[in-house]
């Protein structure tokens, strides 16, 4: 092999390691989609996910099969990568094991973003929710200027306390020179949603006329895909240390049942439980799931909790900063409407099918 021939293979082979991305939890909702929009951008992708994949996926994307808990795994996972998208977590608001949220979202970030460290990763974006911002006012970009009223202790739940000690964790670790920046998005909503994540189930007990009453607050959503263009943007546009908050403007619980309403032809609730009211009724619920049942309750305390605050985040400046324009909500609403149905008829198919066998 002639010296020049040596030196086109190096540099095809840096070249290849350097566009290789890790999506962890890459199977799920959100990673799924980011999977996809990463391949289109002409990137090479590896997973890490707890299980293979349901269904084929293209021969460029690598799986590695295991948990964000195990540090061994973990380390594999990062090494020979130029950006890390931490996406895997439980996204769920009620669990029999509440140390578990604290493992997987918390621990499970910080294991993470250690390897990372240590592989030279250029580029670590971490998802985190806007379900907590709420709770401390947020108001800019820069998590410093919250960092005291998003404590601990205003926190709804164990799912929420774990998210942002996870967030505390990367700030840390932007800190410490690692290229992170993080972003926190609203609901997402969209097609392809598997393992149906809660604002999906939301939708689709709400089709199914499975919901009796509501409580009225603010709520915003994120179209999925939007949602995975925002992440890659966090990574090739974002600034370090920084938060992006993705999602459309809030509107009331009201006002979006009207929109699902109109778009999807089924009548929605119209009785609005007070607060205290719906936080007795998911007190008796979780109490039962947690003593009895060992199964999610119909509505959880941390849930009823969330619904309560209003909602004034930098939604506009965060898309700006990025760059990023949101479809229509009431297309990303179409499309949730049109996949929840298929799968819903998809299912009953397949028990029928099993029924006559």
């Amino acid at each position: 092999m002639s010296e020049s021939t040596l030196q086109d293979s190096t540099s095809r082979d840096l070249r290849n390691r350097l566009s290789v991305d890790l999506v962890t939890g890459g199977h799920g909702f959100i990673g799924r989609h980011l999977v996809r929009q990463l391949q289109r951008g002409g990137r090479s992708v590896r997973i890490l996910d707890l299980t293979e994949p349901a269904d084929a996926i293209a021969p460029a994307v690598e799986t590695i099969v295991g948990s964000v808990t195990d540090p061994t795994i973990v380390a594999r996972a990062v090494q020979g990568v130029e950006r890390v998208f931490h996406v895997a977590g439980d996204p769920n608001l009620w669990r029999a094991d509440k140390a578990a949220f604290d493992r997987i979202n918390h621990q499970g970030t910080r294991l993470v973003l250690d390897a990372a460290a240590a592989a030279g990763v250029r580029a670590f974006v971490h998802t985190s929710s806007a379900a907590i911002l709420p709770f401390g006012r947020v108001s800019t970009l820069l998590p410093d200027d919250d960092a005291d009223r998003l404590a601990p202790a205003t926190m709804p739940g164990p799912y929420a306390r774990s998210k942002l000690a996870a967030e505390r964790a990367a700030l840390a670790a932007a800190r410490n020179g690692l290229p992170v920046t993080i972003v926190s998005p609203s609901l997402p909503i969209g097609a392809d949603d598997r393992y149906l994540t809660p604002p999906m189930t939301m939708i689709r007990d709400l089709l199914y006329q499975r919901t009796p009453a509501y409580i009225d607050f603010d709520v915003s959503f994120i179209d999925v895909r939007d949602l995975a263009r925002g992440l890659i943007y966090a990574a090739e546009r974002g600034k370090p240390g920084h938060r992006y908050v993705l999602g459309h403007p809030p509107m009331s619980f009201s006002t979006f049942l009207e929109r699902l309403e109109a778009i999807s032809g089924v009548a929605m609730p119209r009785r609005v439980l007070p607060t205290g009211l719906a936080l007795a009724a998911a007190w008796v619920s979780e109490f039962l799931a947690d003593h009895i049942t060992r199964r999610p309750p119909r509505a959880s305390l941390e849930g009823v909790r969330m619904a309560t605050p209003p909602i004034h985040l930098p939604f506009e400046d965060s898309a700006r900063a990025l760059g990023l324009d949101l479809r229509p909500l009431d297309e990303s609403l179409r499309t949730a409407v049109a996949w929840l149905r298929a799968s819903e008829e998809d299912q009953s198919r397949r028990r029928a099918s099993q029924g006559a066998d």
